[in-house]
């Protein structure tokens, strides 16, 4: 977990997705499909799923910290719409499912 994976010295936050939460979002990226990003927002202790025309809460939690990262759509759909834990770091998000050995990076994209 040093390698790609790691978020050890930029970790910014990192929460548990339940698979319908993800299928959710997922869902809701189809809203826009002309717009190619989705914007991942941690503030005010909650967590919520960003594009052009929607803004989805996710998850309210008290240890949540502040952080933000936009990345592809299309990107999003390639990661196992499975139990994870998240962690947004600084330049990339991380998914590491709980139901699998899988984990899926997905880099940062300063793209509007």
């Amino acid at each position: 977990m040093t390698g790609i994976a790691g978020v050890n010295g930029d970790l910014q936050t990192q929460f548990n997705l339940d698979k319908n939460t993800f299928s959710s979002i997922a869902s809701i990226c189809g809203v826009d499909a002309d717009h190619k990003l989705i914007t991942l927002k941690s503030e005010n202790k909650t967590i919520s799923a960003k594009g052009k025309s929607f803004d989805m809460n996710i998850l309210e939690d008290d240890s949540i910290e502040n952080s933000e990262i936009s990345f592809y759509k299309s990107h999003f759909g390639f990661v196992d719409k499975e139990d994870s834990n998240v962690k947004i770091a600084d330049e990339k998000v991380v998914f590491s499912s709980a139901e699998s050995d899988t984990i899926t990076v997905i880099g940062k994209t300063d793209d509007e």
